[in-house]
């Protein structure tokens, strides 16, 4: 991880002494290491650098280009690093270093833009050209590394986080008022707005290419859906799936310090250090070693998983560090909103505040973590249409038997006509049910009642931009739900957040589940190897087999960590009743607002979602409190 910075002016007006400083120095924490800069009269780059590599000891950041023509600065991390450096040596390239930076700009060098269909990984970079006045803007498939910017026509500002571009004077503070809908719906709806007017985040797997006359947003990856497997049995997927698993997870680990996981106790998370545990013990792991951390919520039954975790270390003979959860105050939350300009940490998020300070404590720069599995691992039971339309029959009454087995012949006769004959008819009626619906029950369950009119209004007009862009054709009825699942804003809101969280500490978060050979896996399989009856995650359960103990491969439960949502509301009576309501008139009733918060804190409303709202609200206010 690193932080990165930039501005271009493509006028040619030249740039302010101390401006590219100071956007450096607002995002030093990213960048431990030390801060470098290049530039030219009318372009400056700053980075800041955190080496988590063996391999980024030796990186020099901002990296010209041999020949002088290209300059480039990455904040990421190469998960084909081995294959990629091959490929460039046979081409004839020289590389000057080993360092993911130089692979990047060598790769850049001999394929231009088309470098990005040999490079894999969690990545932001830019390349600027000299010649042409050109700069290209990347980001990577999963969107796992941020990027922000700033475009007024002749400059371009960019930078890891919104603090940086803030120290600009042209940037303005505005509020983005569409946006404050998604976080008070708790739904974000677009990919590359954020809080702030004319501010942007770039989408992931999507780049942009800037010169004095040309403005180009283009999106150059997406899943491959023709692609399927079709193994003849389940052992097939299985052995498959664990050498992709337990290598996505050697590729994560690559580090010149021990590698930090959090092993929360449930199937993923564990997983993770289980794998690298394997790696270790055979002398595979890219690393000197790893250390497990989990939370310990021994005062609360529904979030403890504790005799999990310790079923995991002693299955592993390996120590779990044991760390108090987080509860930082709402002061520190203002502070952050201050700081940032972003909505602070949401509470399921802030707990683990300490899981970092330790690893940081501990020397470690990355932390792996099991965010993903759900999306990937599991689905539901649409594999009786998929089976169908495939004639697949053998599979299907697999499926069959397995579902009256747990749940009975009635459940499973429903379930078939439900998930095997409606997917079957015809497309046009199925998109004539779902906008009737979506016309009654525009926001499901959510309640809106609380919002003022005019956002009830933007919500309503907001939630019609809530669904990704889809391809035309899907040919495996699961595909769709993971294809959402990829590019919802709400997940890449999410990792963004614990990504800005991690960076505070001067850490390295890592998503093994967002490997891209993962990812793929998941669409070309079947949804039958993700469910089977009752249990969930099938493939990923027989294929940790030996690696994890069994009461980890049977845990059917999750922790519930409402809890942490519980605690800081309790004591906001007075925020949501009186206080916000006050300031915020244009946002909310306050009348219905205040009943439903004193509703929540009796248990009278279903638990989870309004939560969630209010938080967003409590954070908006807070972020534009302080602007």
């Amino acid at each position: 991880m690193s932080g990165i910075a930039g501005i271009i002016h493509f006028d040619g007006a030249p740039v302010e002494p101390g401006l590219i400083e100071k956007m450096t120095a607002a995002i030093s924490h990213r960048g431990p290491d030390g801060t470098k800069y290049w530039r030219t009269d009318s372009v400056a780059f700053g980075h800041c650098m955190l080496r988590t590599t063996t391999e980024s000891l030796e990186e020099t950041q901002p990296c010209p280009s041999e020949d002088g023509r290209y300059v480039s600065i990455i904040d990421g991390r190469l998960d084909n690093w081995e294959e990629l450096r091959h490929r460039l040596e046979l081409q004839g390239c020289r590389l000057r270093n080993r360092s993911d930076a130089e692979l990047v700009i060598q790769a850049f060098q001999l394929w231009g833009v088309d470098c990005l269909k040999h490079i894999e990984g969690d990545f932001a970079f830019v390349i600027w050209d000299q010649y042409e006045r050109k700069i290209h803007c990347i980001r990577d498939r999963m969107g796992n590394k941020p990027f922000h910017y700033h475009w007024n026509g002749k400059t371009l500002s960019f930078a890891s986080e919104l603090r940086a571009l803030f120290e600009l004077p042209w940037v303005p503070k505005i509020c983005n008022e569409n946006m404050l809908v998604d976080y008070f719906m708790a739904q974000w709806c677009t990919k590359d707005e954020t809080l702030w007017k004319d501010i942007y985040r770039l989408p992931q797997a999507h780049r942009l290419e800037i010169d004095a006359s040309n403005f180009l947003l283009s999106q150059y990856w997406q899943p491959e859906l023709n692609e399927l497997l079709s193994f003849d049995s389940d052992e097939e997927y299985i052995e498959c799936y664990r050498a992709l698993f337990i290598d996505a997870v050697r590729r994560s680990s690559r580090s010149h310090q021990n590698v930090a996981f959090e092993v929360s106790g449930g199937l993923d998370s564990s997983a993770l250090f289980a794998a690298a545990d394997h790696l270790e013990k055979n002398s595979r792991l890219p690393a000197p070693g790893i250390e497990g951390y989990t939370l310990d919520f021994h005062d609360d039954e529904a979030a403890n998983e504790l005799d999990y975790v310790a079923a995991v270390g002693s299955h592993l003979d390996r120590p779990v560090h044991k760390i108090t959860p987080s509860q930082p105050s709402l002061d520190w939350h203002r502070s952050w909103a201050k700081d940032y300009g972003e909505v602070p940490p949401y509470p399921n998020a802030g707990m683990a505040i300490g899981i970092r300070e330790q690893v940081k404590l501990n020397s470690s720069k990355a932390l792996l973590v099991g965010v993903g599995g759900d999306e990937w691992l599991m689905a539901g039971r649409s594999y009786y249409a998929e089976e169908i339309r495939a004639r697949r029959w053998g599979a299907f009454t697999q499926c069959w038997v397995a579902d009256r087995r747990d749940f009975g012949a009635l459940q499973s006769l429903l379930w078939l006509a439900r998930y095997g004959t409606l997917p079957m008819l015809p497309q046009r009626f199925k998109n004539t049910v779902r906008a009737q619906f979506s016309k009654r029950h525009p926001f499901g369950k959510t309640n809106i009642s609380w919002l003022s009119p005019e956002m009830q209004a933007r919500a309503m007009s907001r939630r019609e931009d809530l669904h990704a862009a889809l391809p035309g054709k899907f040919n495996q009825i699961g595909q769709f739900s993971r294809w959402q699942m990829v590019f919802s804003p709400t997940n890449a809101e999410a990792r963004e957040s614990e990504e800005r969280m991690a960076a505070k500490y001067g850490l390295e978060l890592r998503w093994p589940f967002f490997n891209l050979q993962l990812a793929q896996f998941s669409f070309a399989s079947p949804d039958r190897i993700r469910l089977r009856g009752q249990q969930n995650k099938f493939v990923h359960r027989r294929a940790m087999q030996g690696l994890l103990p069994q009461v980890i491969l049977n845990r059917m439960t999750k922790a519930d960590f409402m809890v942490t949502y519980r605690k800081y509301l309790q004591d906001m009576e007075s925020q949501f009743c009186r206080e916000i309501p006050s300031r915020r008139q244009s946002w909310v009733n306050d009348v219905n607002l205040c009943e439903l918060f004193l509703a929540t804190q009796k248990g009278a409303t279903e638990s989870g979602m309004f939560e969630w709202q209010l938080w967003g609200l409590f954070g908006c206010d807070a972020t534009l409190g302080v602007s």
